[in-house]
């Protein structure tokens, strides 16, 4: 049963989840200077045009040639989801707590390349117990209020399908999950049971799965259902949890993921 828990629990809990990476990191401030509230994506004219044309002539200065805008804007909504997803699902599973999410009191500062600057000016929120309880938190106190209006904005103002966003968000999750997973950090609830239960909720339905190729192994991966459009950027090719990503070449990857030993391996969920 979901408890509600004050600021200064909920702040205490991010700032753990920072310790693990960039990704889970947030900083606690107004909005000042640069930085935009979450909800002048939807809100203030031209405000998401700019940082999708920004991110376009970024990814085009590093390809020497011009990159699709649909296909920058899909990637531009990973890359900025991922940051409004990862630290919630890592408070969660660290201390069981849930922030609200309010996006006219959480924050961003455009930035290229890496992981966007997040702050969050005050939130509240509430204790779970259960991967299950906090699936359904997750999308009623971050998903609904802030990821699916900037999801709307992209889909709206960039002629995306909502299903593929979806399936961003899919891969945000998974990918943050594997984070966790991967960064040895005692955990409460395991983040991939987590997510494999999002996945079964409205928000995220048929957007991916998890699968567990090895039976030696309880190692798990997560496959989405379609495609972020990153292969329309010239050298991109797919992504490792990509529907597009062949079987064989999937399974490669997999196996290199649990070698015990040598190298740096591709990302898979």
């Amino acid at each position: 049963m979901a408890v509600p828990v004050q600021a200064d629990q909920v702040r205490t809990a991010l700032v753990s989840a920072g310790e693990i990476g960039p990704y889970f990191a947030v900083e606690f401030a107004a909005s000042q200077g640069e930085w935009c509230a979450v909800a002048d994506l939807w809100t203030r004219a031209g405000c998401l045009s700019e940082r999708v044309n920004t991110a376009c002539e970024y990814l085009s200065s590093r390809t020497n040639t011009e990159v699709d805008l649909r296909a920058s804007a899909s990637i531009s909504s990973l890359g900025f989801m991922s940051r409004l997803v990862s630290p919630a699902l890592a408070t969660a599973c660290l201390a069981g707590v849930i922030p609200r999410l309010d996006p006219r009191q959480m924050y961003w500062r455009p930035a290229l390349g890496g992981p966007v600057p997040i702050a969050i000016a005050t939130a509240t929120g509430t204790t779970v117990e259960t991967a299950t309880e906090a699936a359904a938190q997750l999308e009623h106190d971050v998903l609904l209020p802030c990821v699916e209006p900037v999801l709307a904005a992209y889909s709206r103002e960039f002629k995306l399908s909502k299903r593929v966003l979806r399936g961003n968000v899919a891969s945000a999750l998974a990918g943050a999950a594997g984070m966790l997973v991967r960064a040895g950090t005692a955990l409460n609830l395991d983040p991939v049971e987590v997510v494999r239960s999002m996945l079964a909720l409205p928000s995220l339905t048929d957007t991916g799965h998890y699968e567990r190729p090895f039976d030696d192994r309880a190692d798990r991966f997560f496959v989405r259902h379609n495609c972020c459009m990153f292969y329309r950027v010239p050298g991109g090719g797919t992504c490792g949890d990509c529907v597009l990503t062949p079987e064989t070449e999937r399974l490669e990857m997999w196996r290199t993921a649990v070698a015990p030993a040598g190298g740096k391996t591709r990302p898979t969920g």
